[in-house]
């Protein structure tokens, strides 16, 4: 069972979003895959080997030891348990396909999880609140509710459309 939260937000939405990962917790952030374990870790959004990535976010305030390995084919970096790792995933919005982004946690994906999951739900929750409360739009998709960050709240009312972007 996992738990997300859909949104609609922009790259300087991400910015305020990751902004208030730093402010708030002891985060740090790496992508999937990167030409050395190094460059996996990212400090912004700048940094990501492909632009349409997903982000994941590690709370550091629970630990966990990340192991590298690479692909037999490029011998690219990525860190491999990432099943049972303290993490949320950020997938953007992508406004070339009008896909909306979310945010979610794979809880209970597996048994080995070695943190304490009540714990990190609470840390979960405290995410999606705060995209809940610093929403400036909320629409519908398929049953479930996106959140649209200012930004974006902003650039759907110009594009004039009367359907919010897909869901996942």
């Amino acid at each position: 069972m996992s738990r997300q939260i859909q949104i609609c937000t922009t790259p300087v939405d991400d910015l305020r979003f990751l902004k208030y990962l730093q402010d708030n917790f002891d985060c740090a952030f790496f992508q999937s895959f990167s030409f050395t374990g190094e460059t996996v870790w990212i400090e912004d959004l700048k940094d990501l080997h492909d632009p349409n990535d997903t982000v994941k976010i590690w709370n550091r305030d629970f630990p966990w030891n990340p192991l590298y390995s690479a692909t037999s084919r490029d011998q690219l970096v990525y860190i491999s348990n990432t099943s049972c790792a303290p993490i949320l995933i950020f997938e953007r919005t992508n406004w070339e396909t009008l896909r909306c982004g979310r945010v979610y946690w794979l809880k209970e994906i597996s048994p080995t999880s070695e943190y304490h999951v009540i714990c990190f739900e609470k840390f979960y929750n405290k995410v999606a609140q705060w995209f809940q409360k610093n929403a400036s739009g909320k629409g519908k998709w398929n049953g479930a509710n996106v959140y649209y960050m200012n930004d974006a709240w902003k650039r759907f009312v110009q594009l004039n459309t009367s359907q919010p972007l897909a869901g996942i």
